[in-house]
């Protein structure tokens, strides 16, 4: 069970995680002096296009945790709503319901009846 929490957690934390390097990156620009930043083959632009590449993925790991969460809902209710079908379907009082009794005789034969008393 722990592990299914575990993956879970995991599922609907990527974007967290993404969020975390972001920003990360936007400090190490913001850092950077203009020529840093703005030279070609310099640092700067390679961290822009890590940047730029985070956003997007970042983008859409959002929309996949809103549907992952959007279908988990419906599970939760469609759980719900079939739990309280079966419990109402049941007799409360046991009187009513059927017993069932099993027995072996002396040579080994078993048999078992259901009846309502």
């Amino acid at each position: 069970m722990k592990s299914r929490i575990k993956f879970w957690q995991f599922l609907l934390n990527r974007s967290q995680n993404l969020k975390n390097k972001m920003d990360e990156l936007r400090e190490q620009l913001e850092n950077m002096s203009w020529g840093q930043r703005n030279v070609p083959g310099r640092e700067g632009p390679a961290v822009a296009r890590d940047l730029a590449n985070l956003k997007e993925a970042y983008n859409s790991t959002v929309v996949g945790e809103r549907d992952l969460m959007r279908e988990y809902t419906l599970l939760i209710d469609s759980a719900a709503r079939t739990r309280a079908a079966l419990e109402s379907s049941y007799p409360s009082d046991t009187e009513s319901s059927p017993t069932l009794v099993y027995w072996q005789d002396e040579a080994g034969v078993a048999d078992s009846r259901s009846w309502k008393q």
